[in-house]
């Protein structure tokens, strides 16, 4: 069985993680999008937007339906990362509760 991939967005300037979101943020950790399918609805909310009318309805605006991404000025020079998850270890969760001190870090 292969192991499942995840996908992340990595500046290449700095090897930071984007955070996800519509104005992403980077750090080390960044975000793990688990499926191709979460990984590219994130990517299509910068192909649409949703608005609210003054009546309250919602509809989609089209920003450009020939296909080209307005990607935030954040994601330039950036890249696809895929990742694989692996089980590297399995503990007995109440065992490992026990292994933990109160009041460290790890709480």
């Amino acid at each position: 069985m292969r192991a499942p991939v995840g996908y992340m967005i990595r500046r290449k300037s700095d090897g930071l993680f984007s955070g996800g979101g519509s104005g992403p943020r980077f750090n080390t950790i960044g975000k793990v999008w688990r499926n191709a399918n979460t990984f590219h609805n994130h990517l299509a909310m910068f192909r649409e937007t949703v608005v609210t009318n003054y009546d309250g309805n919602q509809r989609t605006i089209k920003r450009n339906p020939q296909g080209i991404w307005f990607l935030p000025k954040q994601y330039e020079g950036c890249e696809v990362v895929e990742v694989r998850f692996e089980v590297l270890k399995s503990t007995d969760l109440k065992e490992y509760c026990q292994e933990l001190k109160p009041g460290s870090e790890n709480l």
